[in-house]
C-alpha cells in the first residue's frame, strides 16, 4: 500500500532563485477551421537542428479535428550540451509550416533555470515554442493550438502534455515571437544509453472565417428577439426572450418541462380589465420555475393600438449559473460553443442535465486534450459522474502514462472518500497489484497507509509462524 500511496506524489526539485521567463503570448480564443492541404493524411520530413540531430516534421491530418503538425526534436548528450551551451540555452534548427498561402517559420529553444550559486540545472527544463518568421500577404488573426512532450524510452511512447491555446497577429515579420512554453521534468526513462532525448511539439494553426448570412449566425440574432420570441429564459439576474419551439426541438428535457406546463393548464386567458396589469402563475417542474406570465388588454377603444401577446412562458433556471446558461442557449441555437474552454466543466453538467449529446462531446473533447497533473482527479470524477466513458478511459490513461508527476492533492481525497471504486479503479489502472482490499479500508474508518501496515505485519507474523510451526 505504501508503494500504492507512492504513486500520487509530488515531484520537488532542487530549485532556489529563479530567473523569469517572459511568454509573448496573449488572450486566449477558440478559434477554428479545417485547412485543405494537398497533402497525403501524414508526410514526414527530416530536419537537421544545429547540434548535428536530425528533427522529424509530420503533418497529422486526423478526420475529426484540424491538420495538426508534429516536430520531433532529439538533443544529443543532453546533460552535457546543457553545462556547455551559452546564456540563450540549446535551440532546434527551424522548420516550416506552409497552410492556405500562409508560410510560417518555427524553432524550439530550451531554457534553463539557475540555482542559488548561478548554476544551470538540467531539471527541469523549460520547452519554448518560437514563431521566427512568417510570410502572408495579408494580416490575419489565428489561434495557435499547441502541446509539448517528451519520449519515454521505457515505453517507446511520448508524453504529452496538455494542449495550450495562443491568439496572435500573423503578418510579414522576420523576428522571433514567443508562443508559449512549459516546463518539462526529466528523468531517466527519457534518456536513452547515449544521454540522448527527444522532445516533441504538436500544432495547429486555426482561422476562423465569418460567413456574414450563415444558419448558425441568422439563428444565433433570434436570441432575445422580441418580436418572434414567445418565452423568457432566466438564471440568476439575467434573463434571454427564446422560442419554445427551438428549445423542445434542441432539448428533450425542454420539451418535457414546456409540455407540463401546458398540461398543468398554466396558459390560460385572464380576463381583461380597463388598466393593463399583468398576472404571474408559477408551477413547480423538476429542478426549475415554470411561470406563466399574462397580460390583461386595455379594454378603453383606440384603433391605433398595437395588439399586445397575450402570455409569455417563463423558465427559471436554478442549478446553473449564469454564464454557462447564456453558453448553453448559443449551443442550442447555433450549434456551437465558442466558449467551451472557459465553461467546460459547467457545461458538461448542463449538457448531461438537458440531454445536449453533441455539446457534452465537444466538452469531453476538450477536457481530454487539456488533462494535467492538476486537474485529472477533478476531470475523472466528472467523467464517472456524467458516464462519459471515452473521457474517463483518457483519464485513466493519462494516469497511468503520468503518475510520476501526478500530486495526491484534495481532487484525489475527494475521490477516495465519495467514491473509493473510482479510486481503486485508478490505482489499478496505473499498477494492478498494488491495492485490491480499498473498500475494505474505507470501511475501517482508518488511515489507508496504516491499514495497510498493520495487515502486512500481520502477514508477516502469519509466514514466521509456519515457518517455525
Amino acid at each position: 500500500m505504501t508503494a500504492g500511496l507512492a504513486i500520487l506524489r509530488n515531484l520537488s526539485w532542487p530549485l532556489r532563485k529563479k530567473r523569469s521567463i517572459g511568454e509573448a503570448g496573449v488572450n486566449q480564443k477558440v478559434e477554428r477551421k479545417k485547412y485543405s492541404l494537398s497533402v497525403k493524411e501524414r508526410k514526414s520530413s527530416k530536419i537537421k537542428n544545429d547540434s548535428g540531430s536530425l528533427g522529424n516534421l509530420e503533418i497529422v491530418a486526423p478526420s475529426t479535428s484540424d491538420v495538426e503538425f508534429k516536430y520531433n526534436w532529439p538533443v544529443e548528450r543532453f546533460v552535457k550540451q546543457v553545462k556547455a551551451c551559452k546564456g540563450n540555452g540549446i535551440t532546434s534548427n527551424t522548420f516550416k509550416i506552409n497552410v492556405n498561402g500562409i508560410s510560417t517559420t518555427w524553432k524550439l529553444s530550451l531554457q534553463f533555470w539557475v540555482d542559488g550559486q548561478g548554476s544551470r540545472l538540467a531539471n527541469p527544463a523549460v520547452l519554448c515554442l518560437n514563431l521566427v518568421g512568417c510570410r502572408v500577404a495579408t494580416g490575419q488573426d489565428v489561434t495557435v493550438k499547441y502541446k509539448f512532450g517528451i519520449y519515454n524510452q521505457n515505453s517507446k511512447e511520448f508524453e504529452m502534455g496538455s494542449a495550450n491555446k495562443a491568439s496572435i497577429m500573423l503578418e510579414e515579420m522576420d523576428k522571433l515571437q514567443s508562443i508559449g512554453y512549459k516546463n518539462i521534468a526529466i528523468s531517466d526513462k527519457h534518456l536513452d544509453s547515449g544521454g540522448d532525448i527527444m522532445f516533441s511539439v504538436r500544432l495547429s494553426i486555426i482561422h476562423k472565417e465569418e460567413e456574414p448570412h450563415s444558419l448558425s449566425s441568422d439563428l444565433s440574432s433570434l436570441i432575445n428577439d422580441q418580436k418572434s420570441a414567445d418565452c423568457i429564459l432566466q438564471a440568476g439576474d439575467k434573463t434571454w426572450q427564446v422560442h419554445s419551439n427551438i428549445l423542445a426541438a434542441r432539448s428533450p428535457v425542454f420539451a418535457k418541462q414546456l409540455s407540463e406546463l401546458d398540461e398543468n393548464n398554466i396558459n390560460r386567458k385572464i380576463s381583461t380589465t380597463s388598466e393593463t396589469s399583468v398576472s404571474l402563475v408559477q408551477a413547480n417542474i423538476g429542478n426549475n420555475i415554470v411561470s406563466r406570465v399574462v397580460d390583461k388588454e386595455d379594454t378603453h377603444d383606440n384603433e391605433h393600438k398595437v395588439p399586445r401577446k397575450e402570455s409569455t412562458q417563463k423558465l427559471v433556471i436554478t442549478d446553473l449559473p449564469s454564464d454557462t446558461v447564456e453558453e448553453l442557449l448559443r449551443y442550442i441555437y447555433t450549434d456551437n460553443s465558442t466558449h467551451v474552454d472557459t465553461y467546460s466543466h459547467t457545461l458538461l453538467a448542463a449538457s448531461d442535465q438537458y440531454q445536449l449529446p453533441g455539446l457534452k462531446l465537444h466538452c469531453e473533447k476538450h477536457l481530454a486534450e487539456n488533462l494535467s497533473p492538476l486537474n485529472v482527479a477533478e476531470i475523472l470524477l466528472l467523467s464517472d459522474d456524467f458516464k462519459c466513458e471515452a473521457l474517463k478511459k483518457t483519464a485513466l490513461a493519462y494516469c497511468k502514462e503520468n503518475h510520476s508527476y501526478i500530486m495526491k492533492d484534495s481532487g484525489w481525497k475527494k475521490i477516495e472518500e465519495e467514491n473509493p471504486s473510482l479510486f481503486s479503479e485508478a490505482i489499478s489502472t496505473v499498477a494492478p497489484d498494488i491495492c485490491d482490499k480499498h473498500q475494505d479500508c474505507i470501511e475501517k474508518g482508518g488511515n489507508r497507509y496504516n491499514t495497510e501496515v498493520e495487515r502486512k505485519q500481520k502477514e508477516r507474523k502469519k509466514s514466521l509462524l509456519k515457518k517455525f510451526s
